[in-house]
């Protein structure tokens, strides 16, 4: 029996030996150990002068979230370019020939250049912080050493300099590159794999849903699992761009891997929308849902539903088997049907989609015919069943949502065949750039005529004034501001200056402690002084256990208390987004502390150490405080950024898009299209085309804007109240009714398709007006809350209702159908084009109630403008009316069932 448990036991410790998690804190242990011992072997060798030492270990653990190949690879090639510009501006500050001025100067200039650049693009972080670091090293070694002058001295301090951070990359990239590499591949297969596993088990529960055969517990899974795809699309992208530093790939290249994630973005927006309107319990309470829709589309319906479920897991089952993989990916390769071996050979139709289509037509018949006896006089649920608007739009949704997932299939099995880079992309799979023509602008009503010249220098003037007003700009000159004081301190105090080691640590200290916007840099206090208390600590308690009765360090036992440290800090960093900073702050806190005070443990009098483990001690965490105080005094005081500011433009971007998005839809119903396309596209097929791409590229856009609110969200929270209180629950509510528009308007791109809709062309000018004023007041009220937000301006007074425009639009509707003189075609009115129509009529209703809503939280957050007229209004009893939709339909179904006009 103890013999069993053993082996339990040991099986149990090789499984975890051998998982990724392991092996990555592992490497990280690893090149962190490697980095301590070439600092030990410098200090009894003089390989590199000791004030450069600790460069190599910023190098190490600035990387050390990286876990694959890819990854290191780009953060290597990011710090290399990060050492040559470092480089170049150490140069350049030694030929300034020693004057502050002009050392002050150019440290401005080059650290707002720099942090400019880490605020609009955070992948160059390592390289700017690299090349921050080494500016202010070659402006403190010119000014205290070599009396500015750039002699032999000053240079061989440049190429120690380099080496040592090319030391710290070089120990980083071999590692990472020999002992147990990851490939950013196997990761992005098993992304791709979640993300399909889980539109699978998503497809199942939607249609138990509709079916009424779920529980609660079931609706919660099916909750979390839209969750989970949306964050499983953010990591996909991530590893994709890490897979396109590594040398090889298998058969799928980087282009078919983003054909894949676009793909499965697509199908994650379109569950995400039927998932919205599952919430809306209209199927639930409708009665006799069950026995119009519910039975008769059992069957067809979970014969789709296995359809598709098979076919995601099986791309899963093939996607495995290519390129490097794990056992545990081969194992699942095998489970499929087909091998992988007869894809490679070529065989890239063994993937049965006959199933898949049949089944789909078969339930597109079947509910197309429940659809139209719904409406004929015959029908024996006319007594106790009226369908709703709500009813009809959700069966819809299951009609053509589901389109998407064969569609996805068919083009998803191209991707497996071994001449993928020869085939053809389809028309409709490719998302190009296309956007409208920039309309010309009215006439100038100043006579005098401007210059090509003057109108591009004014042009290029606005630009440049709107960049250096940005929120990267002002992140940079909040930096530059900070490291120009440091620079003052090292011109007048350079005892104090060199003493507290304010080169190294206020420097980074300061770097790292200022952050984009002012919440960002409040809530990071915390985390950044948890990381760096908790490595300063355990340097002071092994610098104080590892010292004999000599003061003498012994090397070994730093280098095990470094890996004991390496291993759960290296483990946070790369395994907790949230807290990564701690694992960082706290590995090079305690680099920092160790390597000074090992390097220049006999450089203090009488061969005593430069500073004792205590003093070292306080004066570090004396400097990281101050750092961060000053951070955060600099934020609030040098153009504030508040983070609720950034989050209302990324709300007030959202809103334009949806309007962008909206327009282009609204465009694609109409036989005639708008003239706002491309000039050079003669017919009108190519401009159809060219507008289902549009919607294509704006549908595509939406999820990422989305992403970035929730942090801007946590960071609006903890800033300082310079605007009042953040009203958390406004906002969370505004964004909740955005994601409800956009999901709205996704289930009204399926009920649209590609085609016009052919009952427009029956219908009166009368309803054509009312349909023009509606898509006007929904525009007309997006165009203002977005402005709203932008300027943080009250809102105007008596603004029109979305709502209540688009209820005049289905009263002039049904006007319309009880007109005897309306056309008496039945072949329109039992059209499945008229079911699109309908479909789309409801999905703006919901549209439209949403946008009224978001009147409602802008009111809330910023108010309305008083209205001196307000008294002369009328009491208005259109608002009773909006509730008696049920009442318009039925009129609507008694002039159907008489063979009235429907448009």
């Amino acid at each position: 029996m103890k013999v069993m448990r053993v082996r339990a036991l040991l099986s149990t410790i090789a499984a975890l030996l051998r998982s990724r998690t392991v092996q990555n804190v592992l490497k990280g242990t690893i090149s962190l150990l490697l980095g301590c011992i070439l600092i030990f072997i410098s200090g009894s060798k003089d390989i590199l002068r000791p004030t450069v030492c600790s460069n190599t270990l910023i190098a190490i653990v600035i990387n050390t979230s990286a876990t694959t190949v890819g990854a290191y690879r780009n953060g290597a090639l990011r710090a290399t370019l990060g050492i040559l510009v470092g480089a170049v501006s150490w140069t350049l500050i030694g030929l300034m020939n020693g004057s502050t001025y002009g050392y002050g100067a150019f440290v401005f200039v080059t650290i707002y250049c720099l942090n400019y650049i880490r605020a609009a693009d955070a992948k160059y972080y390592p390289a700017t912080l690299i090349a921050s670091i080494m500016s202010f090293q070659g402006v403190y070694y010119s000014f205290t050493t070599t009396a500015g002058q750039f002699n032999a001295d000053n240079q061989t301090q440049l190429l120690h300099t380099m080496c040592a951070f090319a030391s710290g990359v070089a120990i980083n990239w071999i590692v990472n590159l020999f002992i147990l590499p990851e490939f950013a591949e196997v990761s992005l297969k098993e992304l791709i794999g979640a993300n399909l596993t889980g539109a699978a088990i998503l497809v199942d529960l939607t249609t138990r849903t509709y079916l009424l055969t779920t529980t609660l517990d079931e609706n919660s899974t099916r909750e979390r699992e839209v969750k989970r795809i949306r964050e499983t699309l953010d990591t996909i992208s991530d590893k994709i761009a890490e897979a396109s530093a590594e040398s090889s790939y298998s058969q799928l290249g980087i282009e078919e891997y983003s054909q894949i994630k676009d793909h499965l973005r697509t199908i994650g927006q379109h569950l995400s929308a039927i998932d919205a309107s599952l919430k809306l319990h209209s199927l639930i309470t409708s009665p006799g849902y069950e026995q119009t829709f519910a039975l008769p589309l059992k069957d067809a319906l979970n014969t789709l539903s296995g359809s598709i479920q098979k076919s995601l897991i099986g791309t899963r089952d093939r996607l495995m088997g290519f390129g490097p993989t794990t056992s545990l990916q081969r194992r699942i390769s095998k489970r499929s049907a087909q091998s992988v071996s007869l894809l490679e050979h070529g065989d890239h139709h063994q993937i049965p989609l006959d199933d898949l289509d049949a089944g789909y037509r078969r339930f597109e018949d079947i509910q197309y015919r429940i659809m139209y006896g719904l409406f004929e006089p015959t029908n024996s649920n006319t007594d106790n069943f009226l369908p709703s608007e709500s009813v009809l739009l959700e069966e819809e949704e299951v009609s053509f949502c589901t389109v998407a997932v064969p569609v996805f299939r068919c083009r998803t099995c191209s991707f497996f065949s071994p001449f993928a880079r020869l085939r053809h992309s389809d028309n409709d799979s490719v998302i190009t750039s296309f956007g409208d023509e920039p309309q010309q602008p009215a006439a100038s009503r100043s006579k005098r005529h401007k210059s090509a010249l003057s109108k591009y220098f004014q042009t290029k003037t606005v630009e440049f004034l709107k960049q250096l007003k940005s929120s990267e700009s002002v992140f940079g000159l909040k930096v530059a501001v900070a490291i120009s004081l440091l620079c003052i301190v090292l011109f007048s105090q350079s005892p104090f200056f060199e003493t507290w080691n304010l080169p190294m640590s206020g420097t980074v200290g300061v770097l790292v402690a200022i952050s984009p916007n002012v919440g960002q840099t409040y809530a990071t206090v915390v985390v950044n002084l948890t990381g760096n208390i908790f490595g300063l600590l355990w340097a002071l308690f092994s610098l104080t256990i590892w010292t004999d009765s000599d003061n003498v360090y012994n090397p070994y036992g730093l280098g095990f208390f470094t890996v004991l440290l390496a291993i759960p800090f290296s483990y946070v960093a790369q395994n907790y987004k949230t807290i990564k900073p701690v694992g960082v702050l706290a590995l090079f806190s305690f680099s920092n502390a160790m390597t000074l005070s090992y390097l220049y443990r006999f450089n203090g009098p009488d061969g005593l150490p430069y500073a004792a483990p205590a003093v070292r001690f306080y004066h570090q965490l004396a400097i990281t405080s101050m750092s961060i105080g000053f951070a955060g005094l600099l934020s609030v005081v040098i153009l504030p950024n508040l983070a609720r500011r950034v989050l209302r433009e990324e709300i007030s971007a959202i809103i334009a898009r949806i309007d962008q998005f909206y327009t282009e839809l609204v465009s694609l119903t109409y036989l005639v299209l708008p003239g706002r396309v491309a000039k050079e596209v003669a017919n009108e097929t190519g401009l159809r085309e060219q507008m289902l791409s549009n919607v294509t590229r704006i549908q595509a856009s939406l999820p990422d804007m989305f992403s970035r609110l929730a942090t801007l969200q946590e960071y609006a929270k903890v800033e300082p109240r310079l605007e009042g209180l953040f009203e958390s629950e406004q906002y969370a509510a505004l964004i909740s009714t955005l994601s409800s528009i956009v999901d709205r308007l996704i289930s009204a791109r399926c009920a649209c398709g590609d085609k016009p809709f052919v009952a427009m062309s029956y219908t009166s000018a009368e309803v054509q007006k009312a349909r023009f004023d509606f898509q006007s007041t929904t525009r007309l009220l997006l165009y203002l809350f977005a402005s709203t937000l932008s300027y943080k301006q009250p809102l105007p007074p008596s603004l029109p209702s979305c709502e209540k425009s688009r209820h005049a639009l289905f009263g002039t509707f049904i006007r319309t159908a009880l007109s005897k003189s309306g056309p008496q075609n039945r072949e329109i009115q039992t059209s499945r084009d008229f079911i699109r129509f309908y479909s789309w009529a409801i999905c703006m209703k919901n549209v439209a109630k949403e946008i009224d809503c978001l009147g409602v939280i802008l009111s809330a957050l910023f108010g309305t403008m008083p209205d001196d007229y307000c008294h002369l209004l009328l009491n208005d009893s259109a608002d009773s009316d909006l509730d008696e939709d049920a009442v318009e339909t039925a009129k609507a179904y008694t002039a159907i069932v008489d063979n009235s006009y429907r448009p």
